[in-house]
């Protein structure tokens, strides 16, 4: 519990890296719950570096194949999925919350963001957008 207090507060400061070399060695053998509030974090700070958002992916969909109903992982990882333009991978996470929390805000906000996007994705090109658009 100590270790994952001293990492979020190297979160809040911006110190990513120590935070990944607080959590990593501490994920593997931390308890539940304190298990799962690490591997979250982890993956947020793994999501700082581009580079590493393979690996922020890798965590948070262990913690969903753990617990497909945690609303926070699903969160987080449509965060992920919209920093890595995936918009289609995204809204699917976003009506999983909202099946899970009907009335859940935040998903609803960024479904509703997110529907231009994919309207604009199907949308044809060339002339034949320009006469299908009128």
């Amino acid at each position: 519990e100590r270790i994952l207090e001293t990492a979020e507060r190297l979160f809040e400061n911006e110190e990513y890296w120590q935070t990944i070399q607080q959590l990593e060695p501490m994920v593997r053998r931390a308890e539940e719950p304190t298990r799962t509030r690490a591997r979250m974090l982890l993956a947020r700070a793994y999501m700082k570096n581009p580079q590493w958002r393979k690996r922020a992916e890798g965590v948070l969909q262990s913690v969903l194949d753990e617990n497909p109903q945690d609303v926070a992982a699903c969160l987080v990882l449509a965060e992920l999925y919209c920093l890595a333009n995936l918009p289609a991978r995204a809204g699917a996470l976003y009506r999983k919350v909202v099946e899970i929390q009907p009335r859940h805000a935040a998903a609803l906000q960024a479904l509703a963001a997110l529907e231009p996007q994919a309207e604009g994705a199907r949308a044809p090109s060339g002339l034949a957008g320009l006469f299908k658009r009128r």
